[in-house]
């Protein structure tokens, strides 16, 4: 199977598993991945998605149905279930993290961009090349833009440049770079961390955050007090502070 998901201790791991295509991404892994986030957000034995892949690419592209015989009706379905896992990734009540286990360019890049942390090895690549193929990152470009200044956006379109896990460091494009023979370890350290955390507060927390993109910063600002108030009605936001003020680590509900 060229997607597979593996669910243990809270984590549910979407892994993309087509090294001898270097990972690239069709329509109907493009479906699974979108599938297993909304199975995910509906799961409440779920509180960490990390999505990752097998071998020693990330994924470095999109495999567009319909590109070779120029079947339109095709591209459209790849691109519509392309923009699914973004879409399928805002969506999500619980943290996003993406394992970067190798390059993660174009398509990859963009699916990385989607992801609330991203931990990577330290051998890592990242780019947006399709220009010096003659097309240009689309896709990628919704999730690229809230992330990237724009010279630096473009640098990487236009020159075709790669950037090394430290650049991407530097820019806050990953959360943090690691050898590869402690990158699993990481992966499962950051795991169990935000695992303990109220999955109440981070569902309404990233709601909030992804709400707050398109509005005026008067807006959000009001927005994010209503929010506040919401997380502070529920039995985790009560237990929170009830905890708090007695000196003690709260105990979860999930509501």
């Amino acid at each position: 199977m060229p997607l597979r998901t593996e669910q243990r201790d809270g984590v549910l791991k979407v892994i993309i598993d087509r090294p001898e295509f270097d990972n690239r991404v069709d329509r109907e892994i493009c479906l699974g991945i979108a599938a297993a986030f909304a199975e995910a957000d509906r799961d409440s034995a779920v509180r960490v998605v990390v999505l990752t892949a097998t071998g020693s690419k990330f994924c470095i592209g999109g495999q567009v149905d319909g590109a070779a015989d120029g079947a339109a009706a095709k591209q459209i379905a790849f691109a519509e279930a392309f923009a699914g896992v973004h879409k399928a990734a805002v969506a999500l009540s619980k943290p996003l993290i993406a394992a970067i286990n190798g390059d993660a360019v174009a398509g990859g890049f963009s699916m990385m961009a989607s992801a609330d942390l991203a931990i990577s090895v330290d051998s890592a690549r990242f780019g947006l090349p399709e220009l010096s193929a003659g097309l240009f990152p689309m896709l990628a470009l919704a999730t690229s833009v809230p992330i990237l200044p724009r010279k630096v956006l473009f640098d990487l379109i236009y020159n075709a440049r790669l950037l090394t896990a430290d650049e991407a460091l530097h820019y806050g494009l990953i959360s943090s770079s690691v050898p590869a023979g402690k990158f699993e370890d990481a992966v499962a350290s950051q795991t169990r961390a935000i695992a303990r955390q109220s999955p109440v507060a981070i569902a309404l927390g990233r709601r909030a955050y992804h709400a707050m993109l398109d509005m005026p910063r008067a807006a959000a600002i009001s927005h994010g007090g209503l929010a506040l108030v919401e997380l502070l009605a529920t039995q985790d936001g009560r237990a929170a502070v009830k905890a708090h003020a007695e000196g003690r680590e709260p105990v979860w509900s999930g509501s």
